[in-house]
Parts: C-alpha cells; sequence; structure tokens
C-alpha cells in the first residue's frame, strides 16, 4: 500500500462514534448550504486543482504558493466539496500553462441534475476545441482524453458548434434554477 492509504487507515481507525456524528453534522450543513446556493445559481464553477499537473513521480504537491500541506488532501480540497456533498460535479478544460500543461475548472450543478450538467460539459467541450488543439501535449493526452456527449436524441453535437445559443429552460423540480437544452 502507498503511504497515502496507509495514513488514510490508520486516521479511519482513530475516529470515535462522536467523531463519526459530528462529520454527518458538518456533512449534512454542507449540503444544505449548497443547496441554499443553487437556489440562486444553476451552476457553481470553481478552480479544479490549485496547481498545474506535476511529475508522476511526485505523489502530492508539499506546498502550493508558499503553503505547506499537511495531508495529501489539501493540494486538491477545492474538488472535496461536491464529492462531500454528493451533487454531480464535471471537471472541463479551462486553459494551458505557459509550459502547455492543462488547467480545468469543476462545474457543480444542483442534486439529480446530471443530464444538464452533461449538456453544460457537452456544449463548453466543443466551444474548447481550439484550445485542445494548442497544446503540444495532445499527441500525449490523446489516449487518455474521452469525449463525453450528453445531448438528447433529437440534438447533436453539430447543433450546438453552429453558434447556436443553448437556451435556458426551468427545472421540472426547481423553477428557480435553469437546465440548458
Amino acid at each position: 500500500l502507498k503511504p497515502e492509504a496507509i495514513w488514510e487507515i490508520e486516521h479511519g481507525r482513530s475516529r470515535t462514534a462522536i467523531d463519526i456524528n459530528r462529520a454527518i453534522a458538518t456533512r449534512a450543513s454542507w449540503y444544505q448550504a449548497l443547496l441554499r446556493q443553487f437556489a440562486h445559481y444553476d451552476f457553481l464553477v470553481l478552480p479544479c486543482t490549485q496547481v498545474a499537473p506535476f511529475p508522476a513521480e511526485e505523489h502530492w504537491p508539499k506546498a502550493v504558493a508558499g503553503r505547506a500541506m499537511d495531508t495529501y488532501h489539501r493540494w486538491m480540497e477545492v474538488v472535496i466539496g461536491a464529492t462531500l456533498a454528493g451533487v454531480p460535479a464535471a471537471s472541463l478544460p479551462s486553459g494551458l500553462t505557459a509550459d502547455g500543461l492543462p488547467l480545468g475548472l469543476q462545474v457543480i450543478a444542483p442534486p439529480r441534475s446530471e443530464f444538464a450538467l452533461l449538456q453544460l460539459a457537452a456544449a463548453w467541450h466543443e466551444a474548447f476545441a481550439p484550445a485542445r488543439a494548442a497544446s503540444p501535449l495532445l499527441p500525449l493526452l490523446l489516449p487518455l482524453y474521452v469525449s463525453v456527449t450528453a445531448f438528447p436524441p433529437e440534438k447533436t453535437s453539430e447543433s450546438v458548434s453552429d453558434n447556436q445559443p443553448i437556451r435556458a429552460i426551468p427545472y421540472k423540480n426547481n423553477p428557480a434554477s435553469t437546465q440548458y437544452s
């Protein structure tokens, strides 16, 4: 086992029932906080990581912007929120470093809105095609790249890439929010 997995097991074993109860309450509070945001916003958009890709030999960055990371979770803590709440999230490309390394953003969607999120991700994927092609690393990444297309049967990727606007329509269950089609 790698050291990070051993750390997880050891720290998990040391948790008491009271610790777990507190964690459940914290998670529930976080979930409610996200629901309040989704009453006002269709999606939440945040960075995917605090750092650009690093060498594979490095398990995780020990410091980010000069701040020491006390656990391997800290360098990627910006993505923990969606996982903790159990809501849909997608990571999307957002640009390249000066060295051609990919950077990304995450889009977090309301509960049970996976289809709307996949529609948005597919539209973003189509709009972002020129930037993907500009990376000198593309030949290396291509085998790992998976394209997501999530359009209703009457829609095609061509209908989005023809510069047709994505229109907003209310969710069935949440008229304050919208989904994209």
